[in-house]
């Protein structure tokens, strides 16, 4: 299909022969229509075409305009353009082998993560080591070794 502009708003569309279906039998024309029932927009249009057989087009069931168009398409009031083909250029050969594709590569599998030596020998319950830091620290005493000697430096410049 090609479109041609020129003038004030005027635009020609031309389609090759085959692209354009012309014939039409009733029951086959209704069934084409039918894919469209649920594309609103593709319903308005039609709605609009069907409007113009006489009837008011907001009056016109769905049933209604499928029917209208569809007698429309077998009488040759319309044409239908199917969608642009890609054209195949390269011929296949059924006989010749398929072309050898590579497996996918496979994964590689992660490295074990080597565990951490325990920090503490035996048993040691962490919650309460965090409960006497978090007491010791409330109540400003120091509980490292460096901390230690900063409140002590701190003691010894008073």
């Amino acid at each position: 299909m090609s479109t041609i502009r020129f003038g004030r708003g005027r635009e020609y569309q031309f389609f090759r022969r085959d692209d354009v279906r012309t014939r039409w039998d009733l029951r086959s024309a209704v069934q084409f229509l039918n894919g469209f029932r649920k594309d609103a927009v593709a319903m308005a249009a039609f709605r609009r075409h069907a409007g113009t057989a006489g009837a008011s087009p907001a009056s016109l069931s769905d049933e209604q305009v499928v029917q209208s168009v569809a007698r429309m398409l077998v009488a040759g009031e319309l044409l239908v353009a199917l969608p642009q083909r890609e054209r195949i250029r390269e011929t296949l050969s059924l006989t010749d082998p398929a072309p050898a594709t590579e497996p996918a590569p496979r994964r590689a599998e992660p490295a074990p993560v080597p565990e951490d030596e325990p920090t503490f020998e035996g048993p040691h319950d962490g919650v309460a080591q965090a409960a006497v830091l978090l007491a010791a620290a409330k109540a400003g005493f120091p509980f490292c070794e460096e901390c230690a000697r900063h409140a002590a430096q701190q003691a010894g410049n008073r």
